[in-house]
C-alpha cells in the first residue's frame, strides 16, 4: 500500500500510531451517526486492531489511510477499501469517517477520488462499491461527485442505498 497524494490531502497507510485517531472517530456520536452505534473504547481498539491485521494480510483483505491536510499534516480521518466476497468477489467496498471539524470542506470527495483513482489501475479490481443510509445526504452527494452509478436500493439491506464505480478500460 502506498501513500497517495493530492495539492490538499496525503493518504498515509494506516499504521500503528494511528489508534488514537481511529478509536475517537469510532466512539463519537456524530462521527457515527449514519454508520453504526458509537463504540465503546474497548470495542474501538478491537476494530482498530482488526484494521491492522486485515492490512497486514498478503494480499491484504483491507487497505486503509489515515486522511491528513497536505501542509499541516492534520489528521482529518480515514478511509478504506475492503475486498468484497460472493457476487461482488474482485471488488472492493469503500468506507470514510471524517471527524466533525472537517466536515463539508470537500476532503472525503478528494480522499475518495484519489482511493478509488489508485484502486481501479490494479488489473485484478472489477470496480468499487458503496453502501449508505438512503437518508445519509452526504453520501448521496458524494458518490455522486465521485463518478460512482446512480444509488439504488439494496435488496440485502434495507434501508440503505448501493452503487458502484467501475473501471472504464
Amino acid at each position: 500500500m502506498k501513500q497517495l497524494m493530492s495539492e490538499r490531502l496525503t493518504l498515509i497507510p494506516i499504521d500503528t500510531s494511528d489508534r488514537a485517531l481511529v478509536v475517537a472517530l469510532n466512539t463519537d456520536a456524530q462521527v457515527m451517526t449514519f454508520v453504526a452505534e458509537p463504540q465503546s473504547v474497548e470495542a474501538a481498539n478491537r476494530i482498530f486492531d482488526i484494521i491492522l491485521r486485515q492490512t497486514q494480510t498478503q494480499p491484504p483483505k483491507m487497505y486503509c489511510w489515515k486522511i491528513t491536510t497536505a501542509a499541516q499534516a492534520t489528521a482529518v480521518g480515514v478511509i478504506s477499501l475492503t475486498r468484497m466476497k460472493g457476487a461482488y468477489q474482485g471488488w472492493l467496498e469503500i468506507g470514510a469517517l471524517s471527524l466533525p471539524a472537517f466536515y463539508g470542506k470537500g476532503y472525503i470527495p478528494e480522499a475518495m477520488e484519489l482511493v478509488c483513482a489508485d484502486a481501479l489501475e490494479r488489473d485484478k479490481i472489477k470496480g468499487i462499491y458503496a453502501k449508505f443510509q438512503a437518508e445519509h445526504q452526504a453520501s448521496l452527494r458524494i458518490t455522486r461527485k465521485t463518478h460512482f452509478s446512480t444509488p439504488q436500493p439494496s435488496a440485502d439491506f434495507p434501508g440503505y442505498l448501493e452503487c458502484t464505480r467501475r473501471k472504464t478500460r
